[in-house]
């Protein structure tokens, strides 16, 4: 019999790695490519959530940037509104993210060119009924239009 090859071993290692990483808390995870990398101001991006809990749970709202080297600043402005606390009422929090050091050094992870970096929103009661919630992301920033920027994604952790 012969043994098994190193690399099926270290791939087996590394997807029980990544299985036992997985957290049953995440309630929603999903990005919205940015088509050519031009993020209009106009362009929101738009996440339909669907909650299922039918009593008050406590929610964690995360955005996930993706940024390429080109990226012009080391900062980025985010107005982030959702319906997550009552379904019927939009509310807008800014949320401020640090992407490159005065250094010019990404502060996000990455491989390649492709930096991500996540930004805490808020933490949110969310009551009942269950139902879609909306979540909705625009950039904040001066420039109409944002060159360098990927992708956008939310997270939401119970």
């Amino acid at each position: 019999m012969k043994n098994p090859p190193k690399h099926s071993i270290l791939v087996a290692v590394i997807t029980a790695l990544i299985l036992a990483g997985c957290t049953d808390n995440i309630v929603y995870h999903s990005y919205r490519y940015i088509p050519g990398k031009r993020w209009n101001r106009r362009d929101t991006l738009t996440f339909d959530v669907p909650i299922a809990d039918s009593f008050p749970t406590y929610y964690y709202l995360y955005v996930h940037v993706r940024n390429l080297p080109h990226y012009p600043y080391q900062n980025l402005l985010l107005l982030v509104s959702h319906n997550l606390q009552d379904s019927s009422v939009m509310v807008t929090d800014t949320v401020r993210g640090i992407l490159a050091s005065e250094t010019g050094r990404w502060a996000g992870k990455g491989l390649g060119t492709l930096f991500q970096i996540t930004l805490p929103v808020n933490e949110y009661t969310v009551d009942y009924p269950a139902g879609v919630r909306t979540v909705r992301v625009t950039h904040g920033m001066e420039d109409e239009t944002l060159i360098g920027i990927n992708d956008v994604g939310i997270r939401i952790e119970k």
